[in-house]
């Protein structure tokens, strides 16, 4: 990355957060049956050792460029499912 000023740096932790608006998530799974149904995975993740069956590759399997691939597979390695499922059950309806 290049800062505003045009200096090199590194990120040396990251946190990705990614969430859809709380009142809007709950609107929808109140009232559509497709987002219901699109969302069925969050109350899969949200199960007793939901986190054993998570893998670093699965959840990168998303990443297309091989190298980021790799780079995401690393990190994710490095990370606890169960606390980031935590979060998770924590923060989504």
């Amino acid at each position: 990355m290049v800062d505003g000023y045009g200096s090199p740096h590194r990120a040396e932790r990251l946190v990705i957060c990614n969430r859809p608006h709380l009142k809007g998530l709950q609107r929808e799974l109140a009232q559509t049956p497709q987002q219901q149904g699109n969302s069925q995975y969050t109350c899969d993740l949200q199960q007793p050792d939901a986190h054993l069956d998570l893998t670093a590759e699965e959840l990168a399997g998303w990443v297309t460029d091989p190298g980021d691939k790799q780079q995401y597979i690393s990190a994710f390695q490095r990370s606890d499912f169960e606390a980031m499922l935590n979060y998770y059950t924590a923060s989504y309806p």
